[in-house]
């Protein structure tokens, strides 16, 4: 047992080193590798999940979110992740659901998907600014111009700086017709 976990952990740090210099590809092998030996490796796999979402690998990223939360269902960032990869190889993020015909809509689909990710991920840990970011965008792209602006609203209390915010926040107020603080937001984006 000493031995395989020494070997698990000498895959993961060999595949961070990999990662570093960018060597994505040769750092998924490791990771392999890794989750070879211990196929329960909640580390192996969110971290190849986050390495495959880079690769624009969306369909595997998400496998491995999956299995990163069926070993540690309270891994919030597995959560946050496989969301982020939902919308991500959803691959229509220029349209809203309305071009998208909502119903039938499997981009809707994803994206009401990645907002009970986003939903789970806030429940793990609600101080994370990022993840209201993220799930105010999906809610945003579905036309919940509403609960778009409450969570930009909480990432921001939260800390949140990004200018991006306050182009969707604008945006989702627009959706609203509120055209004064839409002005405001867009007014801080420029």
């Amino acid at each position: 047992p000493i031995a395989k976990a020494e070997s698990e952990h000498g895959y993961i740090k060999s595949a961070s080193n990999k990662y570093e210099n960018r060597n994505l590809k040769e750092a998924i092998k490791d990771l392999d590798k890794a989750v070879e030996i211990n196929p329960t490796s909640k580390v192996a796999f969110l971290f190849r999940g986050i390495i495959k979402k880079e690769l624009k690998d969306f369909e595997g990223a998400i496998s491995d979110f999956t299995r990163a939360i069926e070993i540690n269902p309270n891994n919030d960032n597995a959560y946050y992740f496989r969301g982020q990869s939902k919308i991500s190889n959803e691959g229509n993020l220029n349209q809203t659901i309305t071009q998208l015909n909502k119903q039938k809509s499997k981009t809707y689909q994803r994206r009401r998907d990645a907002i009970k990710d986003y939903d789970r991920a806030i429940a793990i840990n609600p101080t994370e600014a990022n993840y209201y970011s993220a799930r105010g965008f999906a809610k945003y792209m579905i036309e919940d111009a509403e609960g778009a602006i409450k969570d930009f609203n909480k990432a921001l209390s939260l800390g949140y700086d990004n200018r991006d915010l306050y182009l969707f926040r604008g945006l989702a107020y627009i959706q609203m017709e509120n055209h004064t603080n839409a002005g405001l937001d867009l007014e801080k984006y420029l």
